[in-house]
This record gives structure tokens, sequence and C-alpha cells, in this order.
């Protein structure tokens, strides 16, 4: 007699993220905002800093630290920005946050925004062109 054997095999779909999200009024659907991340923890992140997010749950999710500083790394190159100015940026949205109104009045690109509200001086990434 045959046995039927069934498999189960939990399937972690893999989505883009908006890491600073649209519900903050910043970050956009750009190319320096969007990660590939799985469902389950785009789920868990919601609209929280993704610097948070990751410190209270990288245990939880089995998530190491160097793979989370290497997708820091490339969003910082993305945005044209230091890891560290990353980081302050995306304190700066979440602490900032616009309605639609703001955004619809001013729609230059958030890091535009940061660079005048902080004082800094760099160039612009090249994606903000078309923002």
């Amino acid at each position: 007699m045959k046995k039927n054997i069934k498999l189960s095999q939990k399937v972690n779909k893999v989505e883009l993220c908006h890491v600073i999200p649209l519900s903050s009024g910043h970050g956009g659907t750009t190319a320096g905002n969007m990660i590939p991340l799985r469902a389950d923890l785009i789920r868990s992140k919601g609209s929280k800093n993704i610097f948070e997010w990751f410190n209270a749950n990288k245990s939880r999710f089995g998530m190491p630290q160097k793979n989370f500083d290497r997708m820091v790394e490339w969003l910082a190159s993305a945005n044209a920005l230091t890891a560290h100015e990353y980081r302050n940026f995306v304190y700066w949205c979440h602490e900032n946050q616009r309605d639609i109104d703001e955004v619809k009045a001013d729609q230059r690109h958030s890091v535009e925004i940061w660079r005048e509200a902080t004082g800094m001086q760099f160039p612009l990434p090249v994606y903000t062109e078309s923002y």
C-alpha cells in the first residue's frame, strides 16, 4: 500500500518594498526607495522606520546584520549619500511627514527637501530629475 505524502512548503514570496513609506509623504516609488523583500517582512515593517524595525525584528526573522548593512549601503549610494547620511535622511522623513497638500505644493524629491532643510550641499541623485 502506497502512502500519500504531503509536502508542506512555506513559500516566501518576494515583493518590492517602499523603504520610506508612501504614507510619510516622502520617498516615493523610485529606485532609491525600493528594495526586494519577502512579503511577510513587508507586512511586519508596514510604515515603520526601517532602522528601528530591523533592530526590533532581526532576531525574530533571522535577518543577518551584514545583509541589512549591505542594503543600507546600496540605498545610500542610490541616493548619492553615505550610509550615515542615509540613516539621518530616513529619520528626518519619519519626523517631518507631509500630507497630500504639502506633496502637491512641493513636488521636489524628498532628498532635495532634506538637503535644503539641513543645509547640506551634495549633488542630487539622477532619478530626482524626473521626479
